[in-house]
């Protein structure tokens, strides 16, 4: 270990003075793909809210489920600006936030549905599994949105940098 010590400290050191790498910009397609597939796992986790509809009765359910589907329409209503306005980084931000409630949402509801009807039914225990992909379907879309957009703001980021520094 060390003879390993130095060599990590120079390379450690070497990594350092290297001047940080600006990403490359996502291209619209890219973004616009993204953005489709999250506006299908919105739409995948609306249906799994209404497969749990009718298990969820009282008022405390429904105004869960209300919550759930406002979140979606939310969801939807940016995914649809980001498409006939394009990307900026601040409505895709906005989307992640939203996919990451609805990731959240999607979890508590099977929590209610877990408590309110435990798993001997051979329906509650598929929707538990639908309600738990369409969590980690959020997740998982909200982390390549994430990805993509941190790009998109290395980029504007390095451009504001540029521009300032030659004023000065």
């Amino acid at each position: 270990m060390t003879r390993v010590a130095p060599l990590l400290f120079l390379l450690f050191g070497h990594c350092l003075a290297q001047q940080p790498q600006t990403a490359e910009l996502p291209s619209d397609a890219e973004i616009n793909e993204l953005v489709t597939k999250a506006n299908e796992k919105v739409s995948a986790f609306e249906t799994a809210i209404k497969l749990v509809r009718s298990d969820l009765d009282s008022q405390e359910d429904a105004d869960l489920l209300k919550k759930d589907q406002t979140t979606a329409a939310t969801a939807h209503e940016i995914i649809h600006a980001l498409q006939k306005n394009g990307p900026t980084a601040y409505a895709l931000v906005a989307l992640i936030s939203v996919l990451d409630d609805m990731a959240l949402d999607s979890s508590k509801t099977a929590l209610v549905l877990l408590i309110r009807q435990g798993l001997s039914k051979p329906q509650t225990q598929a929707n538990l599994a639908i309600l738990g992909q369409a969590s980690t379907s959020c997740r998982d879309i909200s982390e390549l949105l994430l990805h993509a957009t941190l790009r998109m703001i290395d980029v504007e980021e390095a451009v504001v940098r540029r521009i300032t520094s030659e004023k000065h």
